[in-house]
């Protein structure tokens, strides 16, 4: 026979919330790493991106700041034209963490925005 609190339904609490919102967020990682041609904890991707920053010494900063006359150290590797599969030099291009997040979230449609094709 069951007693009465085991039917009783458990609020919620932050910690389990907290690990929900973990698990969604590593699930939605682990789509957009599939769908690259290199994961990028991968040994070919890690190799790319380094020959990319040392094959010239201003790949040390982020280009789009650059741009704009703001001197910032790049943090990421980005693919100019969003096809991960397209790792020609000519098509890498050094960022920081914020621009390459909003070139992201515009190209990808994250952040309510659509998808570019």
């Amino acid at each position: 026979q069951l007693s009465p609190k085991s039917h009783a339904i458990k609020p919620i609490g932050k910690s389990h919330i907290k690990e929900l919102k973990r698990k969604k967020a590593n699930s939605q990682a682990a789509k957009r790493q599939n769908l690259r041609k290199y994961a990028t904890n991968s040994k070919q991707w890690i190799a790319i991106r380094r020959n990319h920053i040392n094959s010239h010494e201003d790949n040390n900063l982020c280009r789009t700041c650059l741009d704009n006359g703001i001197v910032e150290l790049m943090t990421d590797v980005d693919h100019i034209d969003g096809d991960t599969f397209n790792n020609d030099p000519s098509n890498l291009q050094s960022l920081c963490k914020p621009c390459h997040s909003r070139k992201t979230a515009r190209e990808d449609g994250g952040f309510g925005n659509r998808r570019q094709r």
